[in-house]
């Protein structure tokens, strides 16, 4: 299977969001921050019903709330921060480069006219559709993402890998 495509910032940045969303050490941070900060609050808040302070504790108890749920989404929004600073320093120069990718079931070989990258099956770790992509996840963590807007059957590239 052939395909033909160009590569856009919003390709790059929902893969390395799914890989976020999907990293370990991620989901393990963002649990601890989402617990203590709530659990402290609500320590100090006790200590400060037994002392007297109803408003210092209802104040800290409505912290720890807020915190709770939207702490998530502020850490949503500082990743994508990140990443769009990250994709402008490190993949700009891609954006404008027509690649062509080469997928079978050995191998996916993917060239942009001046270079050339190969990738043997044994390498991919596993094969993920985003909302405009279809990415293959290789071993070390890296991908080969080919968006949905490429020229070629992609519907044939779903069908294979998705049951491999």
């Amino acid at each position: 299977m052939e395909f033909t495509y160009q590569l856009t910032k919003e390709d790059y940045l929902a893969y390395y969001m799914h890989s976020a969303e999907t990293s370990p050490m991620i989901q393990k941070r963002l649990k601890i921050a989402k617990w203590s900060v709530p659990i402290m609050q609500l320590a100090i808040a006790i200590f400060y019903i037994f002392r007297g302070m109803y408003i210092g504790a209802g104040v800290l108890f409505l912290l720890g709330i807020l915190w709770y749920f939207f702490y998530p989404r502020l850490l949503d929004r500082r990743y994508k921060k990140f990443y769009n600073q990250h994709i402008e320093q490190n993949h700009s120069h891609e954006f404008s480069r027509t690649l062509k990718a080469d997928v079978d079931l050995d191998r996916i070989i993917v060239n942009d006219g001046a270079n050339e990258a190969k990738a043997v099956m044994d390498e991919v770790d596993q094969f993920i559709e985003l909302e405009g992509q279809y990415v293959f996840v290789l071993k070390n963590r890296s991908g080969i993402i080919i968006p949905k807007t490429a020229e070629g059957n992609l519907e044939e590239l779903a069908a294979t890998f998705k049951t491999n």
